[in-house]
């Protein structure tokens, strides 16, 4: 054989390499360790698509454990108060409910549906009232702190205008109106 340190010496075998994640092997002469499982090459693809198909499924899992329950926000799930509760009612006769006039104001911005009616509930009886005929105001004081609404909905302008002046608060139109500043539609003919 060869000596060590003579030239042409072979090099020393390069440091075992480590592995971030270690999967089961069959050991030397055919024989497993105690504990590895081995899966079948044929049934790896089986269990991939199984995997993908239960992760696809947990929303709609989610969904069916939530429904039936207390009511939901349509835009965000959250959890609908009493206290801000707002429902809209689509043309064609579908109810929607919020916990927010802020999630109404989203709603109507994406899906640009104009709403058949819309009610809001008032703040200090708990009533629901026409959008229409409601004062909304926008103040520092969190209306439905969850949802990171401001929106503050009364019936009487008296008290919609001491909310104003208490805590620094501005009116803002109904959910829906039309203003001119902002029609929800092109007039017709245009």
């Amino acid at each position: 054989g060869r000596r060590r340190g003579a030239r042409g010496a072979l090099p020393p075998p390069p440091p075992p390499r480590r592995r971030l994640l270690r999967l089961p092997r069959l050991r030397r002469h055919g024989r497993r360790h105690r504990g590895d499982v081995l899966i079948p090459r044929a049934l790896r693809p089986v269990l991939f698509v199984l995997g993908v198909a239960a992760a696809a499924a947990l929303p709609l899992l989610g969904r069916a454990l939530r429904s039936g329950g207390e009511p939901r926000c349509a835009l965000d799930g959250i959890l609908v108060p009493a206290a801000t509760r707002a429902v809209l009612r689509s043309e064609d006769g579908t109810l929607r409910e919020f916990c927010c006039v802020d999630c109404v104001e989203r709603w109507l911005e994406r899906s640009g549906e104009r709403p058949a009616r819309i009610l809001l509930t008032d703040e200090p009886t708990g009533r629901a009232i026409d959008a229409a005929a409601a004062h909304l105001v926008e103040s520092r004081v969190p209306a439905f702190a969850p949802a990171g609404c401001f929106v503050h909905v009364f019936a009487s302008r008296e008290e919609a205008e001491r909310h104003a002046g208490a805590f620094g608060g501005r009116f803002r139109p109904a959910p829906g109106a039309v203003t001119e500043e902002a029609p929800l539609h092109e007039p017709p003919g245009n």
